[in-house]
């Protein structure tokens, strides 16, 4: 019976398997096997470095075919180098599209990697150390569609927008469990830059991620003009800054920001230390800890109404809404239910502006051990205390007990929660 299952399915349609071309055992050099290659083949790349190229603009071009770039002993143990002047791997033209580029590191190129006009998929792919005026780790335009799982994109730089990532004109990124980290832009975007252009992440970290110019927006993402949507599902953004939107920015042209599940801590800025939105916002089972805004929205600021439903706001600050800052019209106020306000300082309001009670909202820390807001006081939120024993903590929320700073009474309040809430 398996013999005739396998002679049915043989018979009923042509399976084709690629070549297989070597670097550098057939080839010295990545290009040289590409430009070897057929549509489906596979370039199976051996440890080492590899780069500056002899020949071409970039370490990789797979522009004009249909590929499948491997790392042979898998993710790590081969290094595409740019020499800060080349281009680690280029894909361009519809003809490579269905490319597959899988457990490659890229450092020091310009820019790591640079996709027009094309539909391709990195696996595993760590993006290091790389700079380019926008799109210093990841650049996409004219249409591009890049699906993104797994690896990370660290230390890359822009002179203008989207340190790690830029997204732009038409194109779409859709990007899984992957860390963006230590990256910096000028203008907007220090971790991505997503720019008339469609962005999906689902389990995505952004880290201490920084944009840095005097007015820059979205030290962690900036989505910015006409039909830029962006859907954020189950991510972190930890530690990024900006002058505006510490986190996230939202431009007012934009399309609707979607945030579920997401934690945004410790970012900071001006206005919106977790989130400025100038487009409608939607929000639903966030957690919003420690997040600081100078002057607006420590948590969010939001100018163009939206749903916050079912979040968690825990010491964040500002000086005019420690939790949120509404300036959207009274007519299209943001609409709060079935969320907790905990841990605010006393001389800020929690939120102010325009908006509607929905209902079911809490105004006190339910739980104040629970540092992580998780809804159980555990092993997570006493380790997080205890990175912060002995040190001055004014207004935090591991200082229990409010004497300033983090010691042995404050361990004792937590131990006395311990378990759920």
């Amino acid at each position: 019976m398996k013999l005739m299952i396998c002679s049915v399915v043989l018979a009923g349609g042509s399976v084709a398997f690629g070549a297989e071309l070597l670097v550098p055992e057939q080839y010295t050099e990545i290009n040289s096997a590409i430009f070897a290659a057929s549509n489906g083949d596979t370039v199976s790349i051996a440890p080492g470095t590899y780069g500056p190229p002899s020949w071409g603009g970039a370490v990789a071009d797979l522009s004009g075919k249909q590929l499948h770039l491997v790392a042979r002993e898998g993710p790590g143990t081969v290094t595409i180098s740019g020499g800060d002047t080349w281009i680690g791997i280029l894909v361009s033209g519809g003809a490579s599209s269905g490319s597959i580029i899988d457990g490659l590191t890229v450092v020091n190129a310009s820019p790591g990697i640079w996709l027009y006009s094309t539909s391709v998929e990195l696996q595993d792919v760590t993006i290091i150390g790389c700079s380019f005026q926008s799109g210093g780790g990841l650049k996409v335009q004219e249409g591009g569609q890049v699906t993104y799982r797994g690896g990370a994109i660290y230390n890359c730089t822009a002179t203008s927008a989207g340190g790690g990532v830029c997204v732009e004109s038409g194109s779409a990124l859709l990007m899984h469990d992957t860390l963006i980290q230590f990256n910096q832009a000028v203008f907007g975007g220090g971790g991505a830059y997503v720019d008339s252009a469609y962005l999906e992440m689902s389990k995505c970290d952004f880290v201490q991620n920084s944009a840095n110019g005097p007015f820059a927006f979205g030290g962690g993402l900036n989505v910015d003009r006409s039909g830029g949507a962006a859907f954020l599902t189950g991510c972190n953004l930890i530690g990024n800054q900006a002058p505006y939107g510490g986190g996230i920015y939202v431009a007012e042209i934009a399309h609707s920001v979607y945030l579920s599940g997401c934690l945004l801590s410790l970012n900071q800025a001006s206005s919106g230390g977790g989130l400025c939105a100038l487009a409608p916002m939607y929000m639903e089972l966030c957690v919003l800890v420690d997040n600081q805004a100078a002057e607006y929205g420590g948590g969010v600021y939001a100018a163009a109404g939206g749903v916050v439903d079912g979040c968690e706001f825990v010491a964040n600050e500002s000086d005019n809404g420690a939790a949120l800052r509404s300036q959207s019209l009274p007519s299209n106020p943001v609409d709060l239910s079935w969320n907790i306000f905990c841990a605010d300082p006393p001389s800020s309001e929690t939120v102010t502006g325009t908006w509607a009670d929905g209902g079911h909202n809490v105004w006190a820390c339910v739980c104040p051990a629970d540092v992580n807001a998780d809804d159980q006081v555990q092993a997570e939120d006493l380790m997080q205390m205890l990175r912060w024993f002995g040190a001055s903590c004014v207004q935090c929320q591991f200082d229990l007990d409010d004497d300033e700073v983090v010691s042995v009474s404050d361990l004792l309040l937590l131990l006395d929660t311990w378990g759920p809430c």
